[in-house]
């Protein structure tokens, strides 16, 4: 009888470390949750059309201080070819802007502007942006602005 209280004790105990082992090192999530959520939205983003590309505005009045790095991101549409403008399509960064960079680029009345010269005339390019912070944790992405591209570019350089 005490030979299978002993064994059952051993079961119990090889167990009970099984269970405790393979649960070993499992604190939690390991994304900073923390850093995710300080990144804010980048809002009120406008698009304008000059003679030479495509002008893009927005603010960041929400910010304390500047993050490190905006992404500006683009998909294009060839209308000339019938490219579907509803449809999905890939984005591709344009252009990061380093916080130095954002300094360098702000107006008078504290929006932020870009200038995507490397249009062509018949497109549809809609435009997205997003705050980068510390360690490279991005916020979400503005909303999607759109415009047709219409002029001829011919005394672009």
């Amino acid at each position: 009888m005490k030979k299978q209280i002993h064994i059952a004790m051993l079961v119990a105990v090889l167990f009970f470390m099984t269970v405790v082992i393979s649960a070993c090192g499992k604190v939690g999530d390991p994304k900073p949750t923390q850093a995710v959520k300080s990144q804010k939205k980048l809002a009120a983003l406008s698009l304008d059309q000059s003679e030479c590309g495509v002008i893009l505005t927005w603010n960041m009045d929400e910010y304390k201080q500047l993050p490190n790095m905006v992404k500006i991101y683009r998909s294009d549409f060839n209308i000339a070819d019938g490219d579907c403008k509803d449809c999905p399509a890939s984005r591709h960064v344009i252009a990061e802007l380093m916080r130095s960079d954002l300094a360098y680029i702000r107006e008078y009345d504290g929006s932020y502007v870009y200038f995507d010269k490397k249009v062509q005339t018949n497109f549809i390019y809609k435009y997205v942006l997003v705050a980068c912070g510390e360690k490279d944790i991005c916020g979400d992405p503005s909303e999607e602005s759109e415009i047709r591209f219409t002029y001829s570019m011919g005394n672009c350089p």
